[in-house]
């Protein structure tokens, strides 16, 4: 199968969700499919995009305060509403076969879901921000990584096991912590012993083979990753048109790039898969993994918000949340809003002056 070829597949789906979905009447065009399938294959066109995030800013925003405009941009237009977003720009770059255009569609899009799920309260620390992390490096976006995970928060205690365990690996070899790797290596061991699902298990598996620079075990679990991805539940966590383009895998791979020395990471086989575009990793090693742009910006009333999506995130801050007799360190999304607010006022400000 060509490389290109491996997307046909997306394009087609991409089709025949957007014309089952939807019917034009009286010039709007009406909802007819429930499910995400067909809210992320609503558009056809770049025009048709924008004038409905227009209609969804006039009869939702508008009349708020700047500030407060700021919060219902993060809540109707970021965080999974993203994806509406990120399936065209997929689209729009197979259509193409342009791997630039995939890089800032993967960049963009990795950045709405995450300064848009940021807002929300997690209940966990910051291995909430552990699939985050995986779709950020798959756009090369190590500065996103580093606002998502910052070293000072260290290691991750409260939460889903597999993210808990996934962001201990990946913290200690993204910053360069042997000890922590030790003790990351032991929790992830044990927590391997249990019965795991492909898709968990194999991200799991192969950051803990880059702890031990096992590049032939790395590069089996990146081939289960892009399997396991197929494999997983059609919920909102990974949709059907989604499954098409393993994402994971090639935030995987990249990481990779950025944590193991080079010597290393060229033993790192790509995997034979028709979710991962060989000619996308290739293009990228050829780059020097670049960071993407912004593919897609907003125009018009909502052209100030692209400011939102270029700046550097604010970190992730912690905080104690007690719950009954218990104490949880959670993620702290009252000053995360707060702290964004401020960068982007100050940011339009200097832009206006």
């Amino acid at each position: 199968m060509s490389e290109q070829k491996k997307m046909d597949g997306f394009l087609k789906m991409y089709q025949k969700y957007h014309d089952e979905g939807w019917v034009i009447v009286d010039g709007q065009t009406i909802e007819m499919g429930a499910g995400w399938e067909f809210i992320e294959t609503k558009f056809l066109n770049r025009n048709d995009f924008l004038a409905d995030a227009e209609r969804v800013f006039d009869e939702y925003v508008n009349d708020e305060s700047f500030t407060e405009q700021i919060t219902s941009f993060l809540h109707f237009f970021c965080g999974y509403q993203s994806r509406k977003i990120y399936i065209f720009g997929l689209r729009e770059a197979f259509m193409r076969w342009d791997m630039r255009h995939l890089l800032n569609v993967l960049h963009q899009s990795s950045r709405m879901m995450s300064v848009g799920l940021r807002k929300s309260s997690s209940g966990y620390d910051h291995c909430i921000n552990f699939h985050k992390a995986i779709s950020a490096f798959a756009a090369n976006d190590v500065p996103l990584v580093n606002s998502l995970l910052p070293k000072d928060l260290g290691t991750s205690k409260n939460g889903y096991l597999p993210m808990v365990t996934g962001v201990n690996l990946m913290m200690p070899l993204l910053y360069k912590d042997e000890k922590a790797i030790d003790v990351a290596k032991k929790s992830a061991l044990k927590w391997l012993s249990g019965k795991r699902s492909i898709f968990e298990k194999s991200i799991v598996e192969f950051l803990l083979a880059l702890t031990e620079k096992d590049m032939a075990k790395a590069s089996k679990q990146l081939k289960q990753v892009c399997e396991g991805t197929r494999k997983v539940g059609d919920t909102t966590f990974i949709t059907k048109m989604e499954k098409f383009f393993c994402r994971y895998a090639h935030g995987l791979y990249n990481f990779a790039y950025f944590v193991l020395p080079q010597e290393d990471f060229k033993r790192l086989i790509q995997p034979e898969d028709k979710g991962f575009i060989k000619e996308f990793a290739q293009w990228n090693v050829e780059n020097g993994f670049p960071k993407g742009e912004i593919f897609f910006p907003m125009s018009g009333r909502l052209s100030p918000f692209n400011v939102i999506l270029e700046i550097d995130q604010p970190e992730e801050k912690l905080y104690k949340k007690i719950y009954g007799s218990k104490t949880y360190i959670q993620t702290d999304e009252k000053a995360f809003l707060k702290d964004l607010t401020e960068k982007v006022c100050s940011e339009i400000g200097a832009v206006q002056a």
